[in-house]
């Protein structure tokens, strides 16, 4: 019916007619984005949903957290067994883990993150090299197996 919509808003627009601007934070903002483990963010990138494959995933994010679990970014293709990269929270801890397709590979801070407070978090992959840092530790390395190089995910 005409009186049931719903508004699929551009990016900096919120509301039941995407009249709200919704001006970015900086990490250590008094208004930054809160989700209370029901809800998710979903970020559309038009470059890696056309690519097939990524040689490289490079993430910067600050948190702030009590949480001793959770998912903080996720890409694959879905349920089945395929392709992903992963950013965790697991016992209070940072993971970064990926999967191109041989074995996968997990790379663990040694930083605990459910301290209630700001804490900047480095990852990335380069073809089958990751490497994680979070706050001031210096960066874990580690190494997916001889084989595929690309993470393919079809850009989801």
């Amino acid at each position: 019916s005409m009186a049931g919509y719903q508004c699929s808003c551009h990016a900096g627009f919120a509301g039941a007619r995407c009249e709200k601007a919704i001006i970015e934070k900086a990490a250590g903002d008094t208004e930054a984005v809160a989700f209370d483990g029901r809800t998710y963010l979903e970020f559309h990138n038009a470059v890696t949903r056309s690519e097939k494959a990524l040689q490289s995933n490079h993430f910067e994010l600050s948190i702030k957290t009590e949480a001793t679990q959770g998912l903080l970014l996720w890409s694959g293709k879905g349920l089945q067994r395929s392709d992903y990269i992963a950013l965790a929270i697991v016992d209070g801890h940072v993971q970064l883990s990926y999967d191109l397709g041989s074995k996968g590979v997990t790379l663990r801070s040694s930083v605990p993150v459910n301290t209630n407070q700001w804490v900047r978090i480095r990852a990335s992959r380069v073809q089958r090299e990751g490497s994680l840092q979070v706050g001031n530790e210096a960066p874990i390395a580690g190494s997916s197996p001889l084989g595929a190089t690309q993470l393919d995910t079809d850009g989801a």
